[in-house]
């Protein structure tokens, strides 16, 4: 929505009672690593056991009042921009149900791994009437 991230809180939950403690320094590692690819700092998080893997950020950024965008303001004319593949969502879903593999999906994962720092920089350069990220609701789940 064109805030500059600066820092985020871990948050996971952990079943530990199926993976062991290698497993969660690594995905706590990588979250870490994608940190520091957008030059953010983690400030600490939260931890639960849990039966379920969950795992996400919590992210504080700033921005200007009058610079915010926001996903209600679209205008017909105006040209629609993905920063990435529509569908990431259902494949990752197929893969954790079984339905697919790692190998299937395998074109896919590179792009799910990429960070949104250049969209993010280029939003203050063009006229933007609108921004969102679709990723907990889909395209549909949006004005």
């Amino acid at each position: 929505m064109g805030a500059k991230p600066i820092n985020a809180l871990d948050i996971i939950c952990f079943p530990d009672h199926v993976l062991d403690a290698d497993s969660l320094q690594k995905i706590l590692q990588g979250g870490i690593d994608k940190l520091r690819e957008g030059v953010l700092v983690v400030l600490g998080g939260y931890s639960v056991s849990d039966k379920e893997l969950k795992y996400g950020l919590a992210v504080t950024g700033l921005f200007h009042p009058s610079q915010i965008k926001t996903n209600h303001s679209p205008q017909a004319g105006y040209v629609l921009v993905l920063t990435k593949p529509i569908g990431t969502g259902i494949l990752s879903t197929t893969l954790k149900n079984g339905v697919l593999t790692e190998t299937d999906i395998g074109d896919a994962i590179p792009r799910m791994l990429l960070i949104n720092r250049l969209p993010a920089e280029l939003l203050d350069k063009y006229q933007i009437s609108a921004c969102t990220d679709v990723t907990g609701f889909g395209s549909l789940g949006h004005p």
